[in-house]
Formats: C-alpha cells, sequence, structure tokens
C-alpha cells in the first residue's frame, strides 16, 4: 500500500517528516518530534512503511484501509497546514489528494 501511495507522489517530499532542526516550529515541545505544533501525529511514508512492516496494516481489508487513510490524510492534512501555498510540500500535498480521491 505504502509503494502505491509513493508511485502517486514526489515521495520524496513525503518520506521524512520534516528535519526538526529546520522546522523546529512544525514541532510541539517536548513531544520527542512526534506531535506537531497543532497537536496531531507526525506522519511520513517512512513511518507508514514501519507501520506496514510490524503488521499494524494488517487484519481485515476495510479496517486496514481506514488505519491506511488516516496516516496517509493525516500527512497530506500537515503539510497543507504547516507550508504556505506556493511550497512544493504543500503543493505536492494537494496533487496526492487529489489522486487519492480518484482512487475512492
Amino acid at each position: 500500500i505504502v509503494q502505491k501511495i509513493r508511485s502517486l507522489c514526489n515521495h520524496s517530499l513525503f518520506e521524512k517528516a520534516p528535519d526538526p532542526t529546520k522546522k523546529a516550529d512544525y514541532y510541539m515541545p517536548d513531544s520527542g518530534g512526534r506531535k506537531t505544533a497543532w497537536g496531531t501525529s507526525v506522519v511520513s511514508l517512512q513511518e507508514m512503511e514501519t507501520r506496514a512492516r510490524a503488521g499494524e496494516y494488517d487484519g481485515f481489508w476495510e479496517h486496514d484501509m481506514s488505519k491506511v487513510e488516516k496516516d496517509l490524510n493525516l500527512m497530506i492534512l500537515n503539510a497543507i497546514f504547516y507550508f504556505n501555498r506556493s511550497h512544493p510540500v504543500y503543493k505536492a500535498a494537494r496533487r496526492l489528494h487529489a489522486a487519492t480521491t480518484e482512487m475512492q
């Protein structure tokens, strides 16, 4: 599933969460890099890959898809919320959202 998502976008922009040394304001202080400044979980394709390998997306198909969709939508939402409209990550997030919406 994660490979399919990678094929839909410029995955290098979403592979890892923003670098905390460059985007410190993206993260909630004292969250250990797990929460955004606005309180949502930090999600990246690398994190989704880790969850898939750990079996977190295994099981009943509809239940799995809801977990994948939740993570994917949160990754997109975080990018749209944080980056301004002219930023490449914002634009890529909008394209990824459109592509994944068409798949449903």
